[in-house]
């Protein structure tokens, strides 16, 4: 069958966040062809797509999408020899090995029916909230995006995030952060609840189903009610944890920038075990001195449109009317290095490596 190569590996690149290198489940590392359809499925993400080939059996998608992405033809013809499926192009080929039974536990996921429309703010709600789910597997609850039907929100208990939006989901559920996520490359634009997954549909309808998960979430109203002095953030801070996120987001362990704030100057720095960037520079500030860790992301959409801010003793609050967002503060302390004559920027200004701050709050009903 000859096939436009581009558009074959487009639709199966979107069954990426199924797949699973460590075969966490039999045959989660291949994608399977069967009834006009190729799938995906790691056992807490499965993905559905539509496909041009009119065969049944696993390949493995590792090489497979590796010689998609390698062949330079526009089109290519896919044929099946000898248990293999074969790629030819143009004066080369290659065979990659299938398995002609599917034992990849697909028929696991509930088969999604009543489509509802997604709210179209729905995905921009998670882009900012899932930043903020845990990364620490013995607090399962705090690695979820919490859905409910009136808002979706996140903590890690460092900073949290509640954004007001109509869901339409019947109730409340988890999903985990590292799922959710998903549904933002995917653009969806439908959803569909069943027992234990939750459906998301593009318009190409490309179907991406994940685990919920019913169980208690901590109730963040004392978190998020915060009531303090207001101050306003400077808009340069956005663009500075730009720069920063290079290696904030090769942090393993939180992928935040960290901010010390000053009248008149601003200190950022980000590390990870493969570096460590600093800034600093002169800002529009005159508040009091407040130091906090924040994800690059959640930041630039706080400065860009809501720079006012209350600020406590311990904490940092943005309400930007949809979204709210709280972080814990630091204990402001001396910088190491003082650059009060105007030195030149570029040389940077670095500070004395502090712990994490932890939250002394418990979230409690």
């Amino acid at each position: 069958m000859r096939i436009n190569r581009a558009d074959f590996l487009t639709k199966l690149e979107a069954l990426s966040p199924g797949l699973s290198p460590q075969e966490v489940v039999e045959q989660s590392s291949c994608i399977a062809f069967k009834r006009g359809y190729a799938y995906s499925f790691n056992d807490e993400i499965s993905v559905r797509t539509r496909s041009p080939l009119k065969i049944e059996g696993a390949v493995a998608a590792a090489p497979l999408l590796a010689l998609l992405r390698k062949m330079p033809e526009d089109e290519i013809e896919i044929t099946i020899a000898d248990g293999q499926l074969r790629l030819a192009g143009k004066r080369r080929g290659a065979d990659v090995r299938m398995e002609a039974e599917i034992t990849l536990p697909i028929g696991n996921v509930e088969t999604p029916a009543a489509w509802q429309p997604l709210h179209p703010e729905f995905c921009d709600a998670i882009s900012i909230v899932e930043a903020c789910a845990g990364k620490d597997e013995s607090k399962f609850a705090l690695t979820c995006v919490h859905l409910t039907p009136k808002w979706v929100e996140a903590c890690d208990n460092l900073q949290a995030t509640r954004y007001k939006i109509a869901t339409g989901f019947a109730g409340a559920a988890l999903v985990r952060r590292d799922s959710i996520r998903h549904i933002i490359a995917l653009g969806a634009v439908e959803f569909c609840e069943t027992e234990t997954w939750l459906h998301f549909r593009n318009p190409a309808h490309t179907v991406l189903s994940m685990r919920r998960f019913v169980e208690d979430y901590p109730s963040l109203k004392d978190i998020l009610t915060v009531a303090g002095e207001p101050t306003q953030l400077p808009r340069g801070l956005a663009e500075a944890a730009e720069r920063a996120d290079v290696f904030a987001a090769e942090n393993s362990d939180a992928d935040s920038v960290e901010i010390s704030l000053r009248p008149g100057k601003l200190v950022l720095q980000a590390e990870s075990a493969l570096g460590r960037y600093w800034e600093n520079k002169k800002v529009k500030y005159s508040g009091k001195p407040l130091r906090f860790l924040i994800v690059p992301k959640i930041l630039g959409a706080i400065v860009k449109k809501h720079s006012a801010c209350v600020v406590t003793r311990d904490r940092l609050k943005v309400d930007g009317g949809k979204f709210i967002y709280v972080t814990v503060l630091g204990i402001p302390g001396e910088l190491a290095r003082e650059n009060g004559d105007g030195g030149s920027e570029d040389e940077g200004e670095k500070e004395k490596p502090r712990e994490k701050t932890r939250r002394r709050e418990k979230a409690d009903d």
